[in-house]
């Protein structure tokens, strides 16, 4: 499969991922400022960003488990700091909280993908996309 097909497989669940992320992952509040913040400076500092990228591109090349931090939340925690991080674009300011939110959209887009290409999914996913069913 080319890179531009895993591209646009990969574009695809991130779509499906937003239909997934159930309403029980709501906050009584909205954070705080500070608390924005410190989770940001955790959950989005470029180190643990490039640690995970890294890592995750010698999974796709060359089989090597990502064991990363952020490659062994799971999917719930996972869909907490994403939601969060949306949520800081609305109190504080859009960035960099809307920028990591989308980082950790893109990693459960990873775990998506992951599960499919383990299954045997793809070709089905791509034949039935074609055949206009989405």
């Amino acid at each position: 499969m080319s890179t531009v097909e895993l591209t646009s497989c990969k574009r695809l669940w991130i779509l499906f991922v937003l239909l997934l992320v159930p309403p029980c992952f709501a906050q009584q509040h909205a954070p705080s400022p500070e608390q924005c913040k410190a989770d940001q400076s955790v959950w989005g500092s470029s180190h643990a960003r490039t640690e995970y990228e890294d890592a995750e591109r010698r999974h796709i090349e060359d089989g090597t488990p990502n064991r990363t931090d952020i490659a062994l939340a799971g999917i719930p925690e996972l869909l907490q700091r994403m939601k969060e991080m949306y949520e800081c674009s609305d109190v504080v300011a859009m960035e960099p909280y809307h920028e990591t939110g989308n980082f950790y959209h893109g990693v459960i887009a990873d775990r998506y993908f992951g599960f499919i290409s383990r299954h045997g999914l793809i070709r089905q996913m791509m034949k039935e996309d074609a055949a206009g069913k989405r």
